[in-house]
C-alpha cells in the first residue's frame, strides 16, 4: 500500500489473523464515525482484544494534505477536524509571539 512502510503483522512480527487493524486517511479517530466506532466495538466486545494501540508515522500524507492548503474533493471533509487544530494552533503560536513575555525571552520572529 503506498505510503506504508509494511504491514502491521510484519512491524510486529505476528503472523496473519493475530493482530485487527484498521486504517483510515490520516488515521483519525472521531466520535461521529460510525465505522471507527464499531471497528472498535466488535474488536474489544467481539473478538476480546485486550490492547488497543494507536499508531501514527512522520511524514503522514494525509496530515500533510490537511495542512498544506490545497483542496481535494470529498476527503477535505474528513480531513477538515485537523485543518481545525492546525489553524488554532498557528493563532496560538502567533499570539505568543507577539506577547510581550516573547519579546523579553528573545522568542519573538
Amino acid at each position: 500500500m503506498l505510503g506504508q512502510p509494511g504491514s502491521a503483522n510484519e512491524i510486529v512480527d505476528l503472523a496473519p489473523g493475530e493482530m485487527f487493524v484498521h486504517r483510515n486517511v490520516a488515521n483519525l479517530a472521531p466520535p461521529q464515525d460510525a465505522n471507527y466506532l464499531s471497528v472498535l466495538q466488535f474488536a474489544v466486545d467481539v473478538i476480546k482484544v485486550k490492547h488497543v494501540i494507536v499508531v501514527g508515522h512522520y511524514g503522514c500524507g494525509g496530515i500533510a494534505a490537511a495542512v498544506d492548503g490545497k483542496r481535494r474533493g470529498l476527503v477535505d471533509h474528513w480531513l477538515y477536524p485537523i485543518r481545525e487544530v492546525a489553524g488554532e494552533q498557528q493563532s496560538r503560536t502567533r499570539r505568543h509571539r507577539r506577547s510581550p513575555q516573547a519579546q523579553w525571552t528573545g522568542y519573538a520572529s
